[in-house]
């Protein structure tokens, strides 16, 4: 709790400089949220479970099993699309003008890391390091997972998301 009231004035300070726009106090409530979670994992006070569809391409990137048809590969895929965000084939979102806003974020998840020292010794005590390890590697696997399955997708001529858009194939 201590950690909340340290990161408001900063986080708001850093808001109010970034950006006038009234939803600067969403934001700023986002960033002081976001910034707690990082610094509260870093002893795992507060640990996120790696979904279990990125579990299972750890495991077994390259199966066949539930590959026989287009609309087995297209579930897989948007499966794999709602733990991971959008592939890199997806056209960009449109963009909005948040750079301040993003900044001031980031600035205040700095300022409040800043609060607390030796944390990369606190993460390798706590497991947190670990435990962020192991979700690097899901979500690398989920990716190479989903590349292989629009690969297949592509070579079944499956139509998108199932295979690549064709913009990425040219």
């Amino acid at each position: 709790m201590r950690l909340k009231t340290l990161a408001v004035p900063v986080v708001l300070m850093l808001a109010g400089a970034a950006s006038a726009q009234s939803s600067v106090g969403n934001m700023v409530g986002s960033a002081v949220n976001s910034a707690v979670d990082s610094t509260t994992s870093l002893v795992n006070a507060n640990p996120k479970q790696v979904p279990q569809i990125l579990e299972d391409a750890i495991k077994r990137p390259y199966t066949l099993q539930g590959t026989a048809n287009c609309a087995q590969l297209t579930a897989s895929v948007q499966a794999l699309n709602a733990v991971l965000g959008p592939d890199v084939d997806a056209p960009p979102p449109p963009s909005s003008d948040n750079t301040g806003t993003e900044l001031a974020m980031a600035a205040g998840q700095s300022a409040v890391s800043m609060f607390i020292p030796g944390t990369g010794l606190i993460r390798q005590i706590s497991g947190a390091a670990a435990a962020q390890k192991h979700a690097q590697t899901a979500v690398y696997a989920g990716s190479i997972r989903r590349g292989f399955l629009k690969g297949l997708g592509q070579a079944k001529r499956c139509a998108p998301p199932a295979a690549p858009l064709p913009a990425a194939l040219q």
